[in-house]
């Protein structure tokens, strides 16, 4: 699959298929080897993806939640995974915010530290799936800078 190309429309559904419990890994899988080789298209369906599934506080969409891990597996460099995870990372939900950070922080680079310094000062309070955690985005930030500057090999 990685080598043709697909339309928009069959590229949405594929992502949307991340939604559903048994097609779950096949779509993750699909869209990772896809995006590997179609990169600009999968960014693209991306972000038709965002708008067809707005995430606010109070639900999260099983699709939009999946996206920053696809996106990790797909981008190798650092500074690319950044701005792929910018719509994430400066979106409304703070649940989707965390999600951008682990991903982050899983990449292992400290050099993106930058990125999540001014997380730091985020007040709002981190949803996950409608349910209000015991933190703001800033402690989260706070947390994921330490562990992305001394996570241990």
């Amino acid at each position: 699959m990685s080598d043709e190309a697909i339309s928009p429309h069959e590229l949405d559904q594929l992502i949307d298929a991340l939604a559903d419990d048994e097609a779950f890994g096949e779509a993750k899988e699909l869209l990772t080897e896809y995006g590997q080789a179609h990169y600009p298209e999968l960014k693209q369906a991306i972000a038709r993806a965002l708008q067809r599934h707005p995430s606010d506080q109070a639900e999260d969409h099983a699709v939009t939640m999946e996206l920053p891990w696809i996106l990790s597996d797909v981008i190798e460099d650092g500074d690319d995974l950044v701005e792929a995870l910018q719509p994430f990372l400066q979106g409304p939900n703070t649940g989707l915010i965390a999600i951008a950070m682990d991903v982050i922080v899983e990449s292992g680079d400290p050099t993106l530290a930058n990125v999540l310094a001014p997380l730091q000062e985020d007040e709002r309070w981190v949803v996950l799936r409608g349910v209000r955690k015991d933190y703001h985005v800033g402690a989260y930030a706070m947390g994921a800078l330490d562990r992305l500057l001394f996570q241990r090999e």
